[in-house]
């Protein structure tokens, strides 16, 4: 039996929005942190983007390209935040930000946004960016808290590699 991609992508936003509602009941009912807030949108946010990108040749391409990626991007500078929030630190909204911003300008440009590998690569870099910089933020606090952040500065490293070699695998083996 075969999975298509399209049925990957929307478990995927199925997940990421299932997440999302349940941070977004526990902030409600019960703790009323920022950082349960925080990861409740980030879930959301991506599941409406990916929502997006599922109704490509159906929705105009400047929703379902530029809106639809820049969502999960957006939604990386939050879960961003979220970790820096854990950390005791404060995020700028103009770094949570930055992303999507350079994202719908980089989509302002013909070149990258016709050109599937070009988008890959600049999404890469933009999810790369911000799970090294969760990864980081894990591993300045160490292994002292309640939570294993060591393993999860790992595990967002191992993501921003990831999504690294993918952008390269995109832009320099793929065929076109």
């Amino acid at each position: 039996m075969m999975i298509s991609m399209p049925t990957i992508v929307l478990v995927l936003g199925l997940v990421c929005g299932l997440i999302g509602t349940a941070f977004l009941i526990a902030w409600y009912r019960h703790d009323r942190s920022s950082l349960s807030l925080r990861a409740g949108i980030a879930g959301l946010v991506t599941a409406v983007g990916v929502g997006l990108i599922l109704l490509r040749g159906t929705i105009p391409d400047r929703i379902s390209i530029d809106i639809g990626n820049g969502l999960p991007i957006l939604a990386f500078g939050i879960l961003w935040s979220a970790v820096r929030l854990f950390g005791g630190r404060s995020a700028p909204l103009q770094a949570v930000v930055a992303g999507l911003v350079i994202w719908l300008l980089a989509c302002a440009i013909p070149a990258i946004h016709d050109s599937l590998p070009a988008r890959v690569v600049v999404m890469s870099l933009l999810l790369s960016a911000y799970s090294f910089a969760g990864g980081f933020e894990f591993w300045r606090l160490g292994g002292s808290g309640p939570v294993a952040q060591t393993g999860l500065a790992v595990l967002c490293t191992t993501h921003a590699v990831i999504v690294l070699m993918r952008g390269a695998y995109t832009a320099f083996i793929a065929p076109p």
